[in-house]
C-alpha cells in the first residue's frame, strides 16, 4: 500500500527512517481491522504543529505529522509509538463513533441532559476516546502503557485524541522544552486531572501520582469510568450512559470551558453559499475554549469530522459534493424522526446547517419521511383458470376439447358421452401501481392556524398541516409527479409546477400569520399551466373571507378535470350546508371537517389513495 509524504528539499537520514517506520506501523494498525475504507494519511514533518493526527477539512485528507516525536531511539520503539497512535485514530472510524448517524445519536444523547450545544461534541469525544482506548488496552496493554509511561517520563501528557482531527501524541513544540509538565495540583485544570485519572482507573495502573484530585472529582471520575466500561461491547447502552456522563461533566465544563467568541466562523472548506439545492451548509468553529493543558494533551475535543465523507475519500467512486451533502441530509432526517426540533436544530447547527428555515425543513422532511405508505393501485384482469371438467358436445368449439381428460374418462372416445372440456373462471386480478397526478397543495398560514414552538415540542394547527403536506409532497415526488405549493394568508406565496423539494419546502414553511383570503384565482392560473388534471389539496381552518370568488373559481377548476379536496381544521358539519358548497360537492369536490387535528394526516392519505382506486 503506497503512502504519500510532504515533499521537502532534503530529508535527513533520521526523518527517512522515521517515515518508513511510521508507514509500516500504520499498515499494521490497518491490518488489524482488515484495511477499512480510510484514506491513506499524508506523512509530513511539520515542526510548527503540536498534533500528530489531524484532518485538512478542505480535502478531508488525514495527515500524520511525524515531527516532535518523543526522544526514543530504537526502531521497535518508534514502531510501537506510531502503531499506538494509528490504532487510536483508526478506531474512531471502526469502533466509536464510526459513522455520522452514530455520532449524531451520541450528540443527541448529550443534549437530552440539557447541555449547551457546543459542549456536546466535547463530551462525545471524551466518551469515544476513553471507550476505544479502554478496548485497545485490553488487546495491547504493554504498548499503550509503554507509550503513556514514555510521555510522562519525557514531560509530555498522556496519549488521547478527541477525534481524527487531534492527536494522542500532542506535545509541546519541543521535547526539550523547559516548561514544567502539567502534573501539579496548582497548574492543572480539573478536566485534565479527570481525564488522566480516568486512564489510571481503567488501565489499573498509576502513572501520575501527584494529580491532586479532591474527593468529589475522584468520585466523578470513578463514575465516568464505570459507565465507559459498561459500554464496552454494548452499543445499545451508549446513549443512555452518555446522558449520565454528560450530567457528571456539566459542572466541570461550565467552570473551565468558556465561550471565547459567540460568533462562529466558516472554515476554508465551505463557501457559505447555498448549495445546488439551495441549502447553505458551513461548518462552524466552536466558540468554546478548552483549558490549555487539556488542549495540549488531548487535542481539540470540539471538532466534529464528517466520518462518512472521510471514509468515502478512499472509495474508487468518490461521490460529488452534492451527493455527499445529500448523504448528510439523509442522516439528519433519520435523527429528526426521534428528536425534538430543539435538539435537532442544535445537531444540524453543529454539522453546518445554520439557517433556521433550512433546519426546520429538514426536520419536517424527516418527520414526514415514511410516515405514510400509499398503495395506489388499479385492478388488472387476470387470466382464465380451469376449474372443473364438463362434457364436450358436438357443436362446441373444437379447441375446447381436452384429449387428456377425455382419454382418462374412457379409452373409447364417444362424442357427447366421454368427451370432456374444462370450465374456466377468470383468475384474480393483479394490482398495477399508478402514477400520482400532479399535486397542488394550498396551505393556510393565517393567524388562526397556530404554530407553537418550545424547546421540547412543536404543536398547533399549522404544525399538523405541515406534516400532512410534507408527507403528501414527498410521496408525490417519489412517484415522479410535479408539485405546486400555494401558501396563503392575506397574501399568497407560491411555487409553480416543480420537483425541486427545497423550493417547495421553503414555501410551505413561509408562515405569515395574517388574515385568510383564499387565492382561488392563483390556483386557477397555476392549474391551467399543468400538463394534466391535478389533485388539489386545500388545508385551512375554514375562516375564509372570500368564498364567493372562491366558489366561482372552484367551478372552473372542476370543469378543467381537476379534483379538489378541502380539509377544514376545526370546521363543523353544519358549515357545509350552504347551497354553494352543496353544489361543489355534487360536482365532485370533497369537504372534510377535522375535529381532531391528528386525523388530518390519515384523511389526506386516504383521499390521495381514493383518487385512483375509489373502490379499494
Amino acid at each position: 500500500m503506497s503512502r504519500s509524504s510532504k515533499k521537502k528539499s532534503t530529508l535527513s537520514t533520521e526523518e527517512r527512517k522515521i517515515r518508513s517506520i511510521a508507514d509500516s506501523a500504520f499498515n499494521a494498525a490497518m491490518e488489524l481491522y482488515f484495511f477499512p475504507s480510510i484514506p491513506d494519511p499524508l506523512m509530513i514533518f511539520d515542526y510548527s504543529k503540536q498534533t500528530g493526527f489531524f484532518i485538512d477539512f478542505s480535502t478531508y485528507q488525514i495527515t500524520l505529522n511525524l515531527a516532535n516525536t518523543p526522544e526514543i531511539f530504537l526502531d521497535q520503539e518508534y514502531f510501537n509509538y506510531f502503531f499506538s497512535l494509528s490504532l487510536h485514530e483508526i478506531s474512531h472510524y471502526i469502533i466509536c463513533p464510526y459513522d455520522n448517524i452514530t455520532n449524531m445519536k451520541l450528540i443527541a444523547a448529550v443534549l437530552r441532559a440539557q447541555v449547551y450545544k457546543y459542549y456536546a461534541p466535547i463530551i462525545v469525544n471524551i466518551f469515544s476516546d476513553l471507550l476505544i482506548d479502554y478496548q485497545n488496552h485490553l488487546r495491547y496493554p504493554e504498548i499503550m502503557e509503554w507509550e503513556l509511561t514514555l510521555q510522562v517520563s519525557q514531560g509530555i501528557p498522556p496519549p488521547a485524541s478527541s477525534s481524527p482531527s487531534s492527536s494522542p501524541n500532542s506535545k509541546p513544540e519541543s521535547s526539550n522544552s523547559s516548561s514544567p509538565s502539567p502534573t501539579t495540583e496548582n497548574s492543572s485544570s480539573d478536566l485534565w486531572k479527570l481525564l488522566c485519572r480516568a486512564y489510571e482507573i481503567m488501565w489499573e495502573k498509576d502513572f501520575l501520582p501527584d494529580l491532586g484530585l479532591n474527593s468529589m472529582l475522584e468520585a466523578v471520575t470513578g463514575q465516568v469510568c464505570k459507565l465507559v466500561q459498561k459500554s464496552l461491547d454494548h452499543e445499545e447502552l451508549w446513549e443512555k450512559n452518555l446522558t449520565k456522563i454528560a450530567k457528571l461533566l456539566i459542572p466541570i465544563l461550565k467552570n473551565e470551558c468558556h465561550v471565547k467568541n459567540e460568533s462562529t466562523s466558516t472554515p476554508a472548506d465551505s463557501s457559505g453559499r447555498p448549495s445546488e439545492g439551495g441549502e447553505s451548509q458551513s461548518f462552524p468553529q466552536s466558540p468554546i475554549g478548552l483549558p490549555e493543558d487539556v488542549s495540549a494533551t488531548f487535542g481539540s475535543f470540539t471538532e466534529i469530522p464528517n466520518y462518512d465523507q472521510i471514509k468515502e475519500e478512499n472509495d474508487s467512486q468518490k461521490p460529488s459534493g452534492t451527493q455527499a451533502g445529500e448523504k448528510l441530509k439523509n442522516d439528519l432526517q433519520v435523527i429528526a424522526q426521534e428528536e425534538s426540533f430543539g435538539n435537532f436544530q442544535a445537531i444540524a447547527n453543529l454539522f453546518g446547517y445554520q439557517d433556521t428555515r433550512t433546519t426546520l425543513a429538514l426536520w419536517y422532511r424527516g418527520r414526514a419521511k415514511n410516515l405514510i405508505k400509499i398503495e395506489i393501485v388499479s385492478q388488472k384482469e387476470g387470466g382464465a383458470i380451469p376449474v372443473y371438467p364438463i362434457k364436450w358436445r358436438l357443436g362446441d368449439e373444437l379447441e375446447k376439447l381436452d384429449p387428456v381428460q377425455t382419454l382418462i374418462t374412457s379409452p373409447v372416445i364417444i362424442p357427447n358421452i366421454t368427451t370432456k372440456q374444462w370450465v374456466y373462471h377468470k383468475g384474480p386480478g393483479i394490482d398495477v401501481i399508478q402514477q400520482l397526478p400532479d399535486l397542488m397543495i394550498v396551505l393556510d398560514s393565517s393567524g388562526s392556524m397556530t404554530w407553537n414552538f418550545n424547546k421540547k415540542s412543536v404543536s398547533g394547527r399549522y404544525h399538523i398541516s405541515l406534516l400532512a403536506s410534507f408527507a403528501a409532497m414527498q410521496y408525490a415526488i417519489q412517484q415522479g409527479a410535479f408539485i405546486s405549493v400555494i401558501n396563503f394568508s392575506e397574501r399568497c406565496r407560491f411555487v409553480e409546477w416543480t420537483n425541486n423539494q427545497y423550493e417547495l419546502e421553503q414555501t410551505l414553511l413561509s408562515y405569515q400569520g395574517s388574515g385568510t383570503i383564499l387565492p382561488s384565482e392563483k390556483m386557477l392560473q397555476i392549474a391551467k399551466k399543468a400538463t394534466r388534471p391535478s389533485c388539489i389539496l386545500v388545508i385551512t381552518d375554514f375562516e375564509i373571507s372570500n368564498w364567493d370568488q372562491a366558489y366561482a373559481d372552484f367551478m372552473k377548476l372542476l370543469a378543467l378535470g381537476n379534483k379538489i379536496i378541502c380539509f377544514f381544521i376545526g370546521g363543523r358539519e353544519h358549515d357545509l350546508e350552504t347551497e354553494e358548497l352543496k353544489r361543489l360537492q355534487q360536482m365532485g369536490t370533497k369537504f372534510y371537517c377535522i375535529a381532531k387535528q391528528r386525523d388530518l394526516i390519515g384523511l389526506v392519505v386516504r383521499e390521495i389513495h381514493n383518487t385512483y382506486h375509489p373502490n379499494s
